[in-house]
């Protein structure tokens, strides 16, 4: 019976000791994602290129911006001798233009099925 204690007693330590290993052999890291791209030369290296298109981003808006601005001063230097229906079309032509330079369409989208009326509602 002594024995058996005496085994169970070992296999017990063994299995902490054990565990004890398994647990310390874990390791938790942490990337800093900043030092990386600020010190790193790859890292650099895209915050370059990154800058640059944003530059040549903000240079489109820019030029875009002014074309627009172009157009609506020739529009409305013409109005006094458009007549309303020619001013209406010249309008319609300019405004999706600036739609396309914001970023919103003017397009209607597709929208989703109704519900039937015997569905209930959720």
């Amino acid at each position: 019976m002594k024995k058996h204690l005496t085994f169970i007693a070992i296999l017990a330590v063994a299995i902490v000791v054990a565990l004890a290993g398994i647990a310390s052999a874990q390791k938790i890291g942490f990337i800093n994602m900043r030092a990386i791209l600020h010190d790193s030369e790859a890292g650099k290296k895209a915050s370059v290129e990154f800058k640059k298109e944003v530059e040549k981003k903000k240079a489109d808006i820019a030029r875009k911006e002014e074309e627009l601005k172009k157009l609506k001063d020739d529009l409305e230097k013409q109005k006094s001798v458009l007549t309303p229906e020619a001013y209406r079309d010249k309008e319609t032509g300019y405004r999706p233009s600036s739609a396309i330079t914001s970023g919103w369409s003017r397009t209607p989208t597709r929208r989703s099925p109704r519900r039937s009326r015997s569905s209930p509602r959720r």
